[in-house]
């Protein structure tokens, strides 16, 4: 049975060819469907297989008991062959007809035997199919395209392991106000930088709690920073990574910040210890004393205190976890105006103190003068001259 090449375009115009006429690829049938179908029945003939060889595309199927192969060429390879199977046909006075290089402008129906006739009388002939592209071969795809150049490479990387949760938070020792710049304990609120250590150029997200307070990236190295703005109290922060490839990380471990912007109350309670407090009364603040002076009071627990008498510092110390605190000062003879002042963990400043009046007399008084026996109790004859037989109740002057 007579086989055909049939060709359809994507338009769906149909273009049969005879086995026996040469095939290349050109336009106008880009991305056309090449069946191989008997020319009676037009039915499809099954298990053609396709291969590329070179920029030829060769088909072959088995009929009975026999291999037949066609080869549909490179446009450009065939039409210097094509021209010279003309020649040859045109100087022997053959009488093959030429084929239209456009597609036929009405569809051939399937067992057209006056196309399959027409192809058939055509051996030798160039086909112009154009058949650039993909086309469907017997139910296969061939390549019928000329082969490009490969393109640029496309590089993926394919990260499915999260980032390691970031580690080392720790509050900037800039922002870290109060006497112990790495206690985490701030009277600031905003402005307040965060570092820490994530996976090279991750991006990390700081949160208070369950809150987000903002974004940054890792750098190279890992190092991160990000300034925030916290409201006062006690406050929990957790940062997590998210890598390139948008695999999120553990939270990192809590980085717990105390922000306090409230100044502790002013110190009460200055007094001179009455074992300072010389002389005959020890609560009137007098003394002769200009060292080692004891000062004792009440302040903010744990709040540093420093002493000034006037506006001259006489020395800090610490309350305890009462809030009572001690200092021995020093401080020169005469009138001392002694005030305190509390400095909280933060480094909030409390108002001064009442002033605690200390009286420094370290002279000696001059010695006694004129001393008498009052004449009333000086008996005799003479009230003057200091003889008296009482023995009791003598007054002295």
């Amino acid at each position: 049975m007579t086989k055909l090449i049939r060709v359809t375009a994507a338009n769906g115009t149909i273009k049969n060819v005879g086995l026996s006429a040469r095939v290349k690829r050109e336009p106008p049938f880009v991305g056309a469907k090449v069946e191989i179908v008997d020319a009676a029945t037009g039915a499809i003939v099954s298990g053609v297989k396709s291969k590329i060889i070179g920029k030829d595309l060769v088909l072959s199927f088995t009929e009975s008991g026999k291999k037949k192969t066609v080869k549909v060429e490179d446009a450009a390879k065939s039409a210097a062959s094509s021209e010279q199977k003309e020649t040859e046909a045109a100087s022997s006075g053959g009488s093959g007809a030429d084929v239209s290089m456009q597609p036929d402008t009405s569809p051939a129906r399937a067992g057209n035997t006056q196309g399959a006739d027409r192809a058939t009388g055509l051996s030798g002939a160039t086909i112009g199919l154009g058949l650039a592209g993909l086309g469907v071969v017997g139910g296969l795809v061939a390549a019928l395209a000329k082969s490009s150049a490969a393109s640029s490479v496309l590089a993926i990387t394919v990260d499915a392991t999260p980032p390691a949760a970031p580690t080392v938070l720790d509050l900037a020792a800039g922002d870290d106000s109060g006497t112990n710049n790495a206690d985490n304990v701030t009277n600031q609120t905003s402005a307040l930088t965060i570092t820490g250590q994530a996976e090279a150029n991750a991006r990390v997200e700081l949160f208070d709690g369950a809150a987000s307070i903002g974004t940054t990236t890792a750098n190279a190295t890992g190092a991160f920073r990000l300034d925030v703005t916290l409201a006062a109290g006690a406050r929990l922060i957790t940062a997590k990574a998210t890598d390139a490839a948008g695999n999120f990380g553990a939270a990192s471990s809590v980085l717990a910040i105390t922000v306090d912007a409230t100044a502790p109350a002013a110190p009460t309670g200055l007094d001179l210890a009455a074992i300072d407090d010389s002389g005959t009364n020890n609560a009137d603040n007098v003394t002769n004393q200009t060292t080692n002076l004891t000062i004792t009071g009440t302040a903010e627990a744990n709040a540093q205190v420093e002493l000034f008498n006037g506006s001259t510092s006489l020395g800090t110390t610490t309350a305890n976890g009462s809030g009572v605190f001690t200092n021995d000062v020093a401080f020169a003879v005469g009138g001392a105006s002694i005030i305190a002042k509390a400095t909280d963990a933060a480094g909030n400043v409390s108002a001064v103190s009442s002033v605690l009046a200390i009286t420094v007399d370290a002279t000696p008084p001059a010695a006694p003068t004129v001393l008498d026996l009052a004449a009333g109790d000086d008996s005799g004859t003479d009230n003057a001259d200091n003889v008296t037989n009482q023995t009791t109740n003598l007054t002295i002057t």
